[in-house]
């Protein structure tokens, strides 16, 4: 069995605050233990592995990411979206932007490492593919809504108050999810702007 990708870049950094998301809490902004949540931890970590499992999940995605070694991974998994997500992960944790610009580029290092630690060395753009498909639900618990993540990466299932229910039931629809959610648009897809949405966040 594959292992929890959150867990284990909490672990590789260092970091034990990092907390599920209470899906019971307004808009699912807040986690489940809010005095022992790390904000700032909590924003980079879950900003940057949905932005990994987005832009892997297509083929020209996975191949990049293949071929990718820790090293500026944050510009590579948002494309040309990561002064964006900065931008929220900065506004989310109230902290400054270089930081959190920090803070994010460790975690895409260390997440893209242990993408290639988990699946080997050698591994296929089509291995790649199924370990960030696996990893779906792990990853969105852990992302709070007001990130807007879906927003940024053109994809707003992603903040789907859903995808951070657990249970029997849930648990079952979420193996389906892994198994259906796209992979297969191109990386211009995969990123395709949306005008009105940044043209709001740049005015």
């Amino acid at each position: 069995m594959a292992i929890n990708i959150v867990e284990a870049l909490q672990k590789r950094l260092g970091l034990r605050s990092v907390e599920k998301i209470d899906v019971n809490a307004t808009h699912q902004s807040e986690t489940m233990h809010p005095e022992k949540t790390d904000h700032a931890a909590q924003a980079a970590v879950a900003a940057v592995l949905v932005a990994l499992y987005r832009f892997g999940k297509s083929d020209e995605g996975a191949a990049s990411l293949a071929g990718t070694r820790p090293g500026n991974c944050l510009q590579t998994i948002f494309d040309n979206k990561a002064d964006f997500a900065v931008e929220r992960v900065a506004s989310y944790a109230d902290i400054s932007q270089e930081e959190a610009r920090r803070l994010m580029t460790t975690a895409a290092d260390e997440a893209v490492a242990l993408v290639h630690g988990n699946v080997g060395n050698e591994c296929s753009p089509a291995q790649i593919k199924a370990y960030l498909a696996s990893q779906r639900h792990n990853i969105l618990v852990y992302l709070p809504a007001e990130l807007e993540m879906g927003k940024i990466l053109d994809d707003t299932a992603l903040d789907d108050r859903t995808n951070k229910m657990e249970g029997p039931v849930s648990s079952f629809m979420h193996f389906i999810e892994n198994l259906m959610a796209p992979g297969d648009r191109t990386r211009t897809e995969a990123f395709r702007r949306d005008d009105e949405f940044f043209g709001r966040k740049n005015s």
